[in-house]
């Protein structure tokens, strides 16, 4: 006798991205290639392709492009005085991080 599987409850399981979230990964990079100047957009690109194996190729640049245009909004990353460019181009540098509290003694 076949058994129905609709009387059974399906539970989804909530995937877990094996990686960190793209704006620390791009706070990561740009520490990690410690350009003068500000770090391009295509060297974040790069570092976080090989750094993080897990990172789908196909999907980083609409995750960065929604990532830099957050992080430029809230002030966690800024462009340098010579950058003249808007939206994603151009090169970008670490603003204000958010303190971490601290322990109480």
């Amino acid at each position: 006798m076949v058994e129905s599987t609709s009387n059974k409850s399906v539970k989804k399981t909530k995937v877990v991205a094996s990686h960190p979230k793209t704006m620390d990964m791009i706070v990561e990079a740009i520490q990690a290639l410690k350009d003068r100047k500000g770090t391009s957009v295509q060297a974040i690109k790069s570092y976080i392709l090989t750094h993080h194996s897990t990172v789908s190729p196909a999907h980083i640049t609409s995750s960065l492009r929604r990532a830099i245009k957050s992080g430029i909004e809230s002030g966690l990353l800024v462009r340098p005085k010579d950058s003249n460019a808007n939206g994603v181009n151009g090169r970008l540098r670490i603003g204000k991080l958010p303190e971490k509290p601290k322990k109480k003694a």
